[in-house]
């Protein structure tokens, strides 16, 4: 065991990681460390474990970012395989039915996308509440007016 207090990591530079981002669009790669969730207390342990990974979606995509010139890191796809500039490539599993990165990939994009329902469930709420206000004033108004009718 190592003392987390001892613990030295090497996270991508953000230029770096955005130069990767560039190669095979935004939301094709990721920083290991952006698409996991951990507690403070274990950050030195993640940053030192997946500070220096890249996860991209596809084979294509991991070989063209992990052997640019502009990144030379480590990747790895959704499926597990491993691409290493440093000359290294492993095979990643190829039982689909449960792929622990595509299902955190997964994970992240539906919490994403809740946070969007959230807002505009929200918004719709607040047109509701204006309507519901103008319906009332509109009831007032008819009930008036008929009282004053003859």
């Amino acid at each position: 065991m190592i003392p987390l207090n001892k613990i030295r990591s090497n996270v991508i530079d953000r230029e770096v990681v955005n130069s990767a981002k560039r190669l095979v669009g935004g939301d094709n790669c990721h920083l290991a460390l952006d698409v996991i969730q951990f507690d403070k207390q274990v950050e030195p342990a993640m940053k030192f474990c997946f500070g220096g990974v890249l996860i991209c979606k596809t084979k294509e995509q991991a070989k063209k970012v992990a052997f640019d010139k502009s990144v030379k890191r480590k990747v790895i796809t959704l499926e597990g395989d491993v691409y290493d500039p440093a000359g290294t490539l492993t095979g990643g599993s190829r039982n689909t039915s449960r792929c622990v990165l595509k299902e955190l990939s997964a994970c992240k994009q539906s919490r994403s996308d809740l946070t969007q329902y959230k807002e505009q469930y929200r918004q719709v709420e607040g047109e509701l509440s204006k309507m519901e206000r103008v319906v009332h004033q509109w009831e007032e108004l008819t009930g008036q007016l008929r009282l004053t009718r003859p």
